[in-house]
């Protein structure tokens, strides 16, 4: 779905050319498990380890354009893994209420995701890590995830799943990578669709959650040149299929 890429980017909207977008981009912090105190004097059963179903690590620009128009969001070049994990059942603690840590098995993390690693982030929705724009393409580690009730007792980890660029690097606005769009196409549709989206429920958004603005404008023959080479200059590779929507 467009908004599990973009988190909420639907704050405002302006042409491209003025000053700044209407709100600047907000990444909603990842929050922290809470352990009950009191459940811990009687709860001392650990959960199941949880089941990954998914991981996803890909890129956004923050400024598409094609020979036509051009989409920009306040985000800018963004990093995104999402890793989505179904918990098990809990004989005491709630499946929304379970907390999740990540345990490096194997490589090196840059240091931009140091604060989300060994430390037990709340669960109920997809855990999300951002990485720098620039750096998510060098990722390569091994990963595994432990499971910790209200109580605080924890689980077995989970078998180790690999973290890796998928190659993706989605444009601006909607769900398409940049090198799948064609040259003269127009973003206006894909601008318009965006707008026409309503929120999703808290799952998958919770965590994800960009508040960016968008905007987009007419490209004129003069300004294509130098706006074309930072948006499209990558030459990325297609999107592997088993990025989720």
């Amino acid at each position: 779905m467009l908004l599990r890429s973009l988190g909420l980017p639907l704050a405002g909207l302006v042409l491209l050319g003025a000053a700044e977008p209407a709100s600047t981009c907000i990444f909603v912090p990842q929050r922290l498990h809470r352990v009950d105190a009191a459940l811990q004097q009687s709860d001392r059963v650990a959960p199941p380890p949880p089941v990954v179903v998914a991981v996803d690590a890909f890129r956004r620009n923050g400024l598409t354009c094609t020979s036509t128009s051009c989409v920009q969001n306040s985000c800018g070049n963004t990093g995104t893994v999402r890793i989505e994990l179904a918990p098990s059942a809990d004989d005491r603690t709630p499946a929304e209420e379970l907390g999740y840590r990540l345990l490096v098995v194997r490589g090196q993390l840059p240091s931009t995701l140091s604060s989300s690693i060994g430390v037990t982030l709340a669960g109920g929705h997809p855990l999300f890590l951002r990485p720098g724009f620039d750096e998510l393409p060098a990722l390569d580690v091994t990963l595994a995830a432990v499971a910790v009730d209200a109580a605080g007792n924890e689980s077995e980890p989970t078998q180790p799943f690999t973290v890796r660029f998928d190659g993706c690097t989605l444009a601006a606005v909607g769900d398409r990578c940049e090198d799948e769009l064609e040259p003269d196409a127009d973003l206006s549709a894909m601008f318009e669709a965006q707008l026409g989206l309503e929120p999703e429920s808290a799952e998958g958004e919770i965590a994800s959650s960009a508040g960016c603005s968008l905007g987009r404008g007419s490209v004129q023959t003069s300004a294509f040149g130098a706006l074309a080479g930072v948006a499209l200059g990558a030459g990325l590779a297609l999107r592997r299929a088993r990025r989720r929507h």
